[in-house]
């Protein structure tokens, strides 16, 4: 329970700090989308996953596209003294809201189809959804503001 209650924090933390003002990085372009790719794989069901689970992950990967497209539309990318920075508005933070609870209630609909479905078991589909958000908000930001990955 204290790691559950330790990763909403962080998760709530990453969100509430895209509302302030950030230095933008080259570096954070494909970071957090390599690691959560490379999570997915590693916690891929070994035996492949049940159908179900495809067409959940279907679902999650769509709507984790769709708020990469608004987080990316509600970024805004601005200069101080010639440093390039982000900072997202309160729209994109609902997008991050919509998105949590547009998982819970795809996760709980597909509850039924496996009631010994273990959290692990399909950790694979979260760090997959986490890929595809930042992967996609990230190329729409270099597509909307090319010269921002050159500084």
């Amino acid at each position: 329970m204290l790691n559950v209650l330790f990763i909403a924090a962080i998760v709530v933390f990453m969100i509430l700090r895209q509302l302030r003002p950030r230095k933008f990085k080259k570096s954070s372009l494909f970071i957090l989308p390599g690691i959560a790719l490379i999570e997915a794989c590693a916690a891929f069901p070994t035996n492949g996953a049940p159908a179900y689970q495809i067409a959940e992950f279907a679902l999650l990967a769509t709507a984790a596209f769709a708020g990469g497209l608004i987080q990316a539309w509600n970024t805004d990318v601005f200069y101080e003294q010639d440093r390039p920075y982000t900072q997202a508005n309160t729209l994109a933070l609902a997008a991050w809201a919509v998105l949590l609870g547009i998982r819970l209630c795809i996760r709980f609909s597909f509850a039924g189809f496996a009631p010994m479905d273990t959290y692990t078991s399909s950790m694979w589909m979260s760090w997959g959804s986490i890929a595809i958000l930042f992967l996609t908000k990230n190329l729409v930001l270099q597509l909307r503001f090319p010269g921002v990955a050159r500084r």
